[in-house]
C-alpha cells in the first residue's frame, strides 16, 4: 500500500481550495511596493542586472531566508512561482482560520457551518467587496475586517516576508487543537522568516508555556521553552551580530531617524490611532468577550493584553526602541482571528436558531453560499484580468524601459527623493483598489511607481526614500543620501548647475533623472532622455 494513500485527497483539496481563495483575494503584479525592498537581496545575488553594485543591496539583510527563496526562484527563472508560493501562504491562512471556526463552533452541522464560513471569509477578503467598497463609499472598508492596526498586515498585495505572519495564526490553531510543540516550533518559523515576528512569537510561546504550567503540566512546559529556545535561536543570533549597535549614539540616531521620519506611519501611536482603529480594538475586544472562558480566548486575550500593556509603556516612555518593536503589531494576528470568531458566533446562532434544517433549507443556504463564492471568484478574476486593483499611474513605464534597455555596468542613476510627511495622519495602508492620482509632469516627487527602479531595470541607483537599510550606521547613511538627493535637486531649482554637477560627481553618478518640467542646458548634462514626465542627462566623462 502507498504511503501516501489516504493523503493525497487533502492535500489536493488544500491546493484547490488555496488557488480558489487566491483567486477572489488577488495579487498585485511584480514588482510592487514592499516586493522593490525585500526582493533586492534576492535578486542582487542571483544576478540580475548590475544590482550587486547597488549600494542599498550591499547593507545587511534583514530577511535573509526570504532573499535565499527569492534567488532560489530567480535562479529557476520561472517568476510564476512567486506567485505560486503566495497562494500556498494564503492557503494556510484561509485553513487556520476555517478550522480556528470550527474550535468556536458547536457540532450542529459542522460541515455546513465550515461552508457558510468559508463563503464569508472569501467574500470579506475578496477583491471584488474591497473595490465596491471603495467605488461606493470611497473607503475600503473590509480591509480593516483583515488587516491590524499602523498600516500593519499579515496579508497584503504581495508575497513579502509579512506574509508569513500566518504560520502564527496556524500556531494558535494547533496549540488549541492539543498540539503544543507544533505550535510552538510554527511561531518560531514565523519570526525566523521575519524577524518583526520575534515579540508576537515570543508573546505566544510564553503564553503556551504559562497555561500548561497552570494545568499541573510543568515538564511539557519546560520541554516546550527548550525547543523554544533551541529553535530560535540561529533568528536571534543573527539578528543580534548584524544590527547591534555600532554605538550607542548611532543606535539611538538611527532608531530616531526609522520612527519619527522614515516610518512614523507604523511606529507613532498618534499617526494610527484614529475611530477606524479605536473600532478595530473593540471589534477584538468583542471577539474575545464571545469566545471567554476557552482554551482560545485564553491565547488571544494574553496576545491582546500584552499587547495593550507594551502600547502604553510605549507611550509612557516614548521609547524608539519600543516603538520599533511593534507592539500593537500583534493585532495583525488579533483581527483576523476575531473576524473568524464573530462570523462563527453569527452562523453557528443562526444554525441553533432555527428549528429543523430540513433538506430544502439546506441546499437554500448551501445555494447562498456557492453564490457568494462565485461571486467573488468571478469578481476576483476580471479585476485581476483588467488591472483593476493595484494600480499606478505608469508614468514611468517609458523610462523604466528606457533604461532597461540602455543601462550599462558602471552606470549609476540618480533619481529624485521625496522627504516623508511628517504630518499626523493614518499613514499609509495597503495600496489597493483606489484610482492612482493625476501626476504633473512639473512635480519632482516621485510617483508611486518609481520605486520599482531597481528591480524594473536592473540599474543600481544612489538612493531611493522607499526602500532602507536597518542597520544603524546604515540607516545614518542612507538619511545623508536622502539630504543629498534633496540638496542637489534644490541646486538645480535654482539653476546651481555647477554646484549640483559637484554633488552628482561627489556621489559617483553617471545619469541624472529628473522631472520633464526641469531643463537643463549647462556644462556636463547630456540630454539623452525626455517624455512627458521624466528626462535622462547623462554626466559626459571630461565634466565628472
Amino acid at each position: 500500500m502507498s504511503p501516501f494513500r489516504g493523503r493525497v485527497g487533502p492535500i489536493a483539496r488544500f491546493l484547490a481550495e488555496s488557488f480558489l481563495f487566491g483567486i477572489a483575494y488577488t495579487q498585485a503584479p511584480l514588482y510592487f511596493s514592499n516586493q522593490n525592498q525585500y526582493f533586492l537581496h534576492g535578486l542582487a545575488y542571483a544576478g540580475s542586472g548590475a544590482l550587486d553594485v547597488d549600494w542599498l543591496a550591499n547593507t545587511a539583510d534583514p530577511t535573509p531566508l526570504f532573499s535565499t527563496l527569492v534567488t532560489a526562484i530567480a535562479w529557476c527563472g520561472q517568476a510564476w512561482l512567486f506567485y505560486a508560493v503566495y497562494v500556498l501562504l494564503l492557503g494556510v491562512y484561509f485553513h487556520a482560520l476555517l478550522d480556528l471556526g470550527q474550535l468556536v463552533a458547536g457540532p450542529k452541522d459542522p460541515r455546513l457551518f465550515r461552508f457558510t464560513l468559508a463563503a464569508l471569509l472569501v467574500l470579506s477578503h475578496s477583491a471584488l467587496a474591497r473595490y465596491v467598497s471603495y467605488r461606493i463609499v470611497g473607503q475600503d472598508y473590509p480591509w480593516y475586517l483583515q488587516a491590524g492596526l499602523a498600516g500593519q498586515y499579515v496579508l497584503g498585495p504581495v508575497l513579502q516576508p509579512s506574509t508569513f505572519g500566518v504560520f502564527l495564526l496556524w500556531s494558535i490553531v494547533v496549540f488549541c487543537q492539543e498540539r503544543p510543540f507544533l505550535a510552538v516550533f510554527l511561531a518560531v518559523l514565523a519570526a525566523t522568516w521575519h524577524s518583526t515576528y520575534l515579540l508576537a512569537a515570543g508573546v505566544l510561546t510564553l503564553t503556551y508555556i504559562l497555561m500548561f504550567m497552570s494545568y499541573g503540566q510543568a515538564r511539557r512546559a519546560l520541554f516546550m521553552g527548550l525547543l523554544a529556545c533551541v529553535l530560535v535561536a540561529p533568528a536571534v543570533l543573527y539578528a543580534v551580530v548584524t544590527f547591534g549597535p555600532a554605538t550607542s549614539e548611532t543606535f539611538a540616531e538611527a532608531r530616531h531617524i526609522l520612527v519619527h521620519q522614515r516610518i512614523p506611519h507604523h511606529a507613532i501611536v498618534d499617526r494610527w490611532c484614529d475611530g477606524i482603529a479605536l473600532l478595530q480594538i473593540a471589534w477584538i475586544a468583542l471577539a474575545i468577550t464571545l469566545i471567554r472562558g476557552s482554551r482560545l480566548g485564553a491565547v488571544l486575550g494574553s496576545l491582546f493584553l500584552a499587547g495593550i500593556l507594551l502600547t502604553v509603556l510605549q507611550l509612557l516612555t516614548a521609547s524608539d526602541a519600543l516603538a520599533l518593536l511593534f507592539p500593537w503589531r500583534f493585532s495583525v494576528l488579533l483581527i483576523p482571528a476575531a473576524t473568524a470568531v464573530v462570523f462563527s458566533k453569527v452562523i453557528t446562532l443562526g444554525l441553533r436558531s432555527v428549528p429543523s434544517w430540513n433538506l430544502a433549507r439546506r441546499h437554500c443556504l448551501e445555494a447562498a453560499d456557492l453564490v457568494i463564492i462565485a461571486a467573488a471568484l468571478l469578481g476576483g478574476a476580471f479585476i485581476m484580468e483588467r488591472k483593476m486593483g493595484y494600480r499606478g499611474g505608469g508614468e514611468e513605464t517609458a523610462l523604466l524601459t528606457f533604461v532597461k534597455d540602455t543601462a550599462k555596468r558602471g552606470d549609476l542613476y540618480f533619481v529624485p527623493v521625496n522627504r516623508p510627511n511628517p504630518n499626523p495622519s493614518r499613514g499609509s495602508i495597503s495600496a489597493d483598489f483606489r484610482p492612482p492620482p493625476p501626476s504633473d509632469p512639473n512635480s519632482r516627487v516621485i510617483p508611486f511607481e518609481l520605486q520599482r527602479f531597481r528591480l524594473a531595470t536592473g540599474a543600481p541607483i544612489f538612493v531611493d526614500s522607499k526602500s532602507i537599510p536597518y542597520k544603524d550606521v546604515e540607516v545614518l547613511e542612507w538619511h545623508r543620501r536622502v539630504e543629498t538627493c534633496l540638496k542637489t535637486f534644490d541646486l538645480l531649482e535654482r539653476k546651481g548647475f555647477a554646484e549640483a554637477r559637484a554633488e552628482l560627481r561627489e556621489c559617483g553618478a553617471t545619469h541624472l533623472v529628473a522631472p520633464a518640467g526641469m531643463e537643463i542646458h549647462a556644462p556636463g548634462f547630456r540630454d539623452v532622455y525626455g517624455d512627458r514626465y521624466y528626462r535622462v542627462y547623462r554626466l559626459t566623462p571630461d565634466e565628472r
